[in-house]
């Protein structure tokens, strides 16, 4: 639907990722990983995780379509926009207000939403053809995406009312996903070869954040300390996940899967994403340092 992954009810077992050749340039990092699948899905993707420990994403149902959903405390709670379908919740802040994507009814084109206080209120600029809304920050702030009657994709920044629009320089397409309290942003866009690269952006000016030897960076949300989460590609194309802390890169794998997906993270460094088992079967998981994820944030 979105430039977001559409990939792919028990927990599997906490295990530990065991070392593995990281990227030139990227330090390993072991993660300790629950496995989280919403009840009767048949593809779960976990896309971000606030402060109070509550998980935003998507699954896909039985009948292969798509909905959004939110868990708090075991507490599942599917959240799927009224004016359209396949709905994808991308990011949820500490207040609880959530930003995503749906199809419309009418256009059958995504359209960008802010879901608050059970209040769904679409987000996309003015003229513009289809759009998602990706991330939001404890201040309200909304970052995403949008395409214009030129079909050329760009960033987006809604503060209150106004929207400014988020092109990197050089860029053929740009995509705005993560922002934190400091008004840093994260913009994925992609080269005229059609590479997508890994932008940050401080207001005034953006700055190439790839993961070292990766093919593409797609990088995803950001915390208020700035750590920054990526899904990258290797030359093989295989996915990974990676984590940049300052100026070091941590990468590392759910060793129960063929890929991984890093998408959502929070200030306690607690990780959120998906990982493939096989061309098929997608699954959620919740990655710490710590030896254990407690119970009580899983569905």
């Amino acid at each position: 639907m979105t430039n977001h992954y559409k990939w792919a009810a028990v927990l599997a077992a906490v295990v530990l990722l065991p070392l593995f050749a990281g990227a030139s340039g990227t330090t390993n990092l072991n993660l300790s990983y629950t496995t989280v699948n919403i009840p009767g899905s048949t593809k779960t993707t976990l896309a971000d995780i606030n402060n109070g420990s509550i998980i935003v994403g998507f699954y896909t149902d039985a009948s292969g379509v798509q909905h959004g959903f939110m868990f708090n405390r075991r507490v599942i709670t599917t959240i799927d926009d009224p004016n359209g379908t396949n709905t994808e919740c991308l990011g949820i802040n500490s207040g609880g207000a959530i930003v995503g994507a749906y199809i419309g009814t009418i256009s059958g084109k995504p359209q960008g939403f802010l879901y608050q206080d059970g209040v769904f209120t679409d987000v996309g600029p003015a003229g513009s053809i289809r759009s998602q809304a990706a991330g939001i920050n404890d201040a309200g702030e909304i970052v995403g995406e949008f395409q214009d009657t030129s079909f050329k994709t760009h960033g987006f920044l809604l503060d209150g009312t106004t929207y400014q629009t988020l092109d990197v320089p050089g860029a053929i397409a740009s995509s705005a996903y993560g922002i934190n309290t400091k008004g840093l942003i994260t913009v994925q866009w992609k080269d005229s070869s059609d590479n997508t690269h890994a932008s940050l952006y401080n207001g005034s000016s953006y700055s190439t954040i790839d993961v070292p030897g990766a093919t593409s960076s797609f990088v995803h949300h950001i915390d208020n300390a700035s750590r920054i989460v990526f899904t990258w590609v290797d030359s093989g194309g295989m996915f990974h996940g990676a984590m940049l802390v300052a100026t070091t890169y941590f990468t590392f794998n759910d060793p129960t899967g063929t890929g991984t997906y890093a998408d959502g993270i929070n200030d306690g460094g607690t990780i959120v994403g998906a990982f493939a088992q096989g061309p098929v079967t997608i699954e959620g998981y919740i990655a710490q340092r710590a030896s254990t994820v407690s119970p009580d944030v899983l569905p």
